[in-house]
């Protein structure tokens, strides 16, 4: 790499840490011209010569609009404001392929108190970028199944006797949001007491089938003291007063030391095929 001025007063060690570095560092002056380039950043940006790039207005001219508007606005607030700004953007590389950088932008002063330059320090961040919308994608298509099948999955803090956690479809399956899903067991703290057994079974009578409460307390009461997986179907009483047919299937999940500290699991909506069998049992 050719270094400016900027770099002149610099030792030779730190020159060659800053070229070998897998963080792209720049050196911009007030005027955001450039006037150094980490191989990082070249790299990244997949230009052959930055040097003819080399005191010239950053970013670039073949960035997008929509970013160079942002970049601009992130230089001028910290050089106004002399304060350290940070920020993730994606840029697009010589050839127009975007790439994310999660960036910091450090103003430099004289004794003056003016800028004197600003060194703008940026991470690749492409993979973890690819990954997150691998994970949302991802996501959808798992929510899209649990839709169509009518499964909800759900997470219960054995320790603080809560739902810490459900899906949508879960809660549907209650004629509820998610939000109404948790903010129900919220709202039930006020006569949570220390004895967590009293607790569980008030839960439980809330929306578990009076016909199917013992069954279904013994069930996984029987899971919780043995640590065990449970499958058991039952009916429920939703939000608006429907009786449904679920099927749950549930996993204990043990600390270091083998204590009991949470369970998830999963809820199936089984009352169009349990209508379907009852109906076939009449005719038969």
């Amino acid at each position: 790499m050719t270094n400016s001025s900027f770099l002149q007063d610099t030792q030779e060690e730190s020159r060659t840490w800053l070229e070998k570095s897998p963080v792209c560092t720049k050196i911009l002056d007030p005027e955001f011209n450039l006037h150094y380039m980490s191989s990082a950043g070249v790299n990244a940006l997949k230009i052959s010569d930055i040097n003819p790039y080399y005191v010239t207005p950053f970013p670039f001219e073949f960035y997008p609009n929509a970013a160079r508007e942002g970049i601009i606005g992130d230089l001028e607030k910290a050089a106004r404001d002399k304060e350290v700004v940070t920020y993730e953007r994606p840029v697009v590389d010589i050839n127009g392929d975007e790439v994310w950088f999660h960036t910091t932008i450090v103003p430099m002063a004289d004794n003056s108190g003016a800028i004197e330059y600003l060194i703008v320090i940026s991470i690749d961040i492409n993979e973890r970028k690819q990954l997150e919308e691998e994970l949302r994608k991802s996501h959808a298509l798992f929510s899209q199944a649990e839709q169509m099948g009518k499964i909800g999955h759900w997470e219960w803090d054995v320790a603080d006797d809560r739902l810490c956690g459900c899906s949508e479809q879960y809660a549907a399956i209650f004629e509820m949001s998610i939000a109404e899903a948790m903010g129900a067991d919220a709202n039930a703290a006020s006569w949570r007491k220390l004895d967590t057994d009293d607790a569980f079974s008030k839960d439980l009578a809330d929306y578990v089938h009076e016909e199917d409460l013992d069954r279904y307390t013994q069930v996984t009461e029987a899971a919780y003291t043995q640590k065990i997986p449970w499958q058991i179907e039952f009916r429920i009483r939703t939000q608006t007063g429907k009786i449904a047919h679920v099927l749950e299937l549930g996993e204990p999940v043990l600390d270091e030391d083998g204590t009991l500290i949470r369970t998830f699991g999963t809820m199936q909506d089984i009352t169009q095929g349990k209508l379907a069998e009852e109906k076939l049992n009449y005719q038969a």
